[in-house]
């Protein structure tokens, strides 16, 4: 057994440091301590409660205060805008009652929302003239979704300036989409769509058919195609969207008729747009797992930036740096550099190249190919793939690779080719990658998987 020797001056070198810690302690203590002379002994009782309330005021303005000042700018955004002059009664007005009847949503949050919606029609007509772009060429008989629409200002316009006559309206709030269906003669289905990763883990729970259930209430259009439209501020409908498109299942399910033409028109907060637009050389934090596959499944393009104000419900404006909070906390909220004045319109479609190219029964390989390889971005490509398949070294190397290049420095396409060339070797077939995806599969398909969101190091 292996006993650490310990030396005198060891010792003594402990002792001093515990001294001394010992006596910083007690001097602060009594620091804090009012004194008690017999000159202000009889002030002590009243000092005690003044230096409270001297420490409670400090100068700068509490966090409080900061959502109360927002808050009020919110309201007085609000009165001014045309499509809230009808309104203009319960914005006024003090009583609770009168402020719930304009949604849940007037509070200023201080985490990005999961689902935002427009109230601002000036914006929305910037918004629509980015879609009436003759490239786009939308189909007026397609079948249309919105979720969240909320007041139906993005509703209205869609009706009047895109021509689409029926329109799916997925708004959970009973209330307000009583009123759409008056004002706009929309297919009201009450569910959250934004609900639909729960909803679909509750199904394989089960063996329930929550989401078949809501999907059948869509009302089809004319065309095979579907069109999405919504607004979130978070990448959580992204990856349920692209583990989706992989499985082959919700929205992508075989039984569907818009299976293989479904474009979805989502005005995104700046941190998922950052994200799913990232590039090798932008920050760790930034090129992910989720940036590559969204990348190369759909086709993406960002339409238009408009001011995130004609969206609810707002943000703080720390929200993006918070100070306040642990430490872990504060590197969360600050990893993504983001302009938070700003939300992207963006339009994106399954790659039909793509699928074709890798094979619908091969995505979930790609999944984890890609899931398993940018988990850490410095993981390098030969050590990697020569753990699957011993002896592949020099054929990558003749391509161009050496010992050092790292996945994180690859573009998607070029992620791409690696694995399809991984999956043409002859040894592929009896690798030990495909016992490493079989796993994954059972994973995914079990009901208590944990493959909902992408994993972050730690």
């Amino acid at each position: 057994m292996f006993v650490r020797r310990i030396t005198s001056d060891t010792v003594s070198l402990l002792r001093s440091r515990e001294a001394l810690l010992w006596s910083t302690r007690h001097v602060s203590a009594a620091a804090a301590i009012p004194s008690t002379t017999p000159s202000d002994s009889d002030s002590t009782e009243t000092e005690v409660p003044s230096t409270s309330k001297t420490r409670r005021s400090s100068p700068s303005p509490s966090k409080s205060k900061k959502r109360a000042t927002q808050s009020s700018e919110l309201l007085n955004y609000i009165a001014k805008l045309p499509s809230f002059q009808t309104r203009k009664n319960d914005l006024s007005s003090d009583s609770v009652s009168s402020k719930q009847s304009l949604g849940k949503h007037l509070k200023v949050q201080r985490n990005s929302p999961d689902s935002m919606y427009l109230v601002n029609s000036d914006i929305g007509t910037t918004l629509v003239k980015a879609l009436q772009e003759p490239r786009l060429a939308l189909d007026p008989q397609a079948s249309v979704i919105e979720f969240n629409p909320k007041y139906g200002v993005l509703t209205s316009l869609l009706k009047s300036e895109l021509g689409f006559q029926k329109i799916n309206c997925f708004e959970d709030d009973i209330e307000l989409g009583t009123e759409l269906v008056k004002n706009y003669d929309v297919n009201l289905i009450p569910t959250n769509f934004l609900s639909f990763p729960r909803l679909f883990h509750l199904d394989k729970h089960d063996g329930g058919s929550r989401v078949t259930t809501i999907l059948n209430k869509v009302e089809r259009g004319k065309s095979k195609k579907l069109y999405i439209f919504g607004s979130t501020g978070v990448i959580s409908l992204i990856n349920f969207t692209v583990r989706s498109l992989v499985t082959q299942r919700v929205l992508f399910d075989d039984e569907l008729i818009w299976k293989d033409d479904i474009t979805f028109f989502l005005v995104l907060g700046p941190k998922p747009h950052k994200v799913i637009t990232g590039s090798p050389d932008s920050l760790y934090t930034i090129y992910r797992p989720i940036t590559v596959l969204f990348q190369l499944l759909f086709q993406h393009e960002t339409l238009v930036s408009l001011p995130r104000k004609a969206f609810l419900p707002w943000e703080t404006r720390d929200a993006g740096s918070m100070s306040v909070g642990t430490r872990a906390e504060i590197y969360r909220k600050n990893r993504i550099p983001h302009d938070p004045d700003q939300v992207f319109l963006i339009k994106f479609t399954p790659n039909t190249k793509v699928l074709e190219q890798v094979g619908r029964d091969h995505l979930v390989a790609l999944w984890y190919f890609i899931r398993h390889h940018l988990y850490s971005r410095k993981t390098c490509v030969i050590p990697q793939l020569e753990q699957w398949i011993p002896g592949c070294g020099p054929r990558l190397i003749r391509q161009g690779f050496t010992i050092y290049t790292q996945f994180g420095s690859l573009t998607p396409p070029e992620i791409l080719d690696v694995f399809l060339q991984f999956t043409s070797w002859p040894e592929y077939q009896s690798s030990s990658f495909l016992t490493a995806v079989e796993k994954f599969q059972t994973k995914m398909d079990s009901a208590y998987d944990d493959v909902l969101e992408f994993p972050r190091p730690t």
